[in-house]
């Protein structure tokens, strides 16, 4: 598929410091080195490539531009293009399949669901009907601010009326006949 591209990130002086090869947003994902914050700085040096098109005109690149970290040139890529930034050395490689070798895996030779004692299943049960025991809470007496009734209730308000009518109430008292329009700074009317 032609869905790879190619670019370059330029620093102030526009000099090329970083060639890339990616596909969707990778021109833009965080990177070993810093990316550009204006978009000016990113160029794209060719589109619509295949892998390996664009594994080969990112290698033809860099080593145009050569890398600063071998003395070549100003590119701070750590790689001649193509591999990523994710280079293991022969001794590291050694290291980790020695590692690995005498690796158990923690749930080998386990199967299915773990059984429980009779006296571990009765503390599980004891505890979980105990977790979820709801406190009741106090009952609070309170005047409605627009109707005056008290009753027990949760909010302000005792119910979505008296919340509507209260609104309706500040609104004519401020002036304002419906919906303030936030675009314009006029009120519309309502209906």
């Amino acid at each position: 598929m032609y869905i790879y591209y190619v670019y370059i990130y330029l620093n102030d002086s526009n000099e090329p410091y970083y060639v890339g090869k990616g596909k969707n947003r990778r021109h833009k994902a965080k990177h070993t080195v810093p990316v550009p914050c204006d978009a000016d700085k990113i160029k794209f040096i060719a589109t619509r490539l295949s892998n390996d098109e664009s594994l080969l005109l990112e290698r033809k690149l860099i080593l145009h531009y050569g890398r600063k970290d071998i003395g070549t040139g100003s590119l701070l890529n750590k790689t001649s293009g193509g591999q990523g930034s994710h280079m293991i050395s022969e001794e590291t490689r050694a290291k980790l399949s020695a590692a690995k070798k005498n690796y158990i895996p923690w749930n080998k030779g386990k199967t299915g669901v773990q059984e429980y004692s009779t006296e571990t299943r009765d503390r599980m049960s004891k505890s979980a009907s105990t977790r979820h025991a709801t406190t009741k809470l106090p009952i609070v007496m309170t005047a409605c601010p627009e109707c005056g009734t008290d009753k027990p209730i949760k909010n302000k308000f005792c119910s979505r009326s008296c919340v509507g009518r209260y609104h309706a109430n500040v609104r004519s008292q401020n002036g304002c006949n419906g919906f303030q329009n936030k675009a314009h700074g006029k009120s519309r009317p309502v209906g």
